[in-house]
């Protein structure tokens, strides 16, 4: 199990065990917060399953399926209930930034 403090990485996709309706999540905390107890993230959804706010929920593609990244659903939970990482999101990070930039500044 990958779950101790300090061993997540900005933009890795997780998948997460807390009985939410989400499956995964991508990290959007900086890697400098790495001894928090707890982590920023988005959670994925299926594509199709809600409707797409234009720069606030990139279109991301994970073995063969795709997701919106809801970054305007953006939640802290407990670094103990991150999964393995399943993809990363690095190559993306311009894009992830600025729909963080979109939902909370509106630039």
């Amino acid at each position: 199990m990958t779950s101790a403090r300090g061993d997540h990485r900005q933009f890795d996709v997780r998948s997460i065990r807390d009985g939410r309706n989400v499956d995964l999540v991508v990290i959007l905390q900086a890697n400098a917060l790495g001894q928090a107890t707890t982590v920023v993230v988005a959670p994925l959804i299926p594509a199709g399953a809600v409707p797409e706010l234009s720069r606030a929920t990139p279109m991301v593609e994970i073995d063969g399926a795709r997701y919106l990244v809801a970054v305007h659903l953006v939640m802290t939970i407990h670094r103990r209930l991150l999964g393995a990482p399943v993809a990363s999101l690095a190559d993306r990070d311009w894009e992830l930034k600025s729909a963080i930039d979109t939902v909370f500044f509106g630039i």
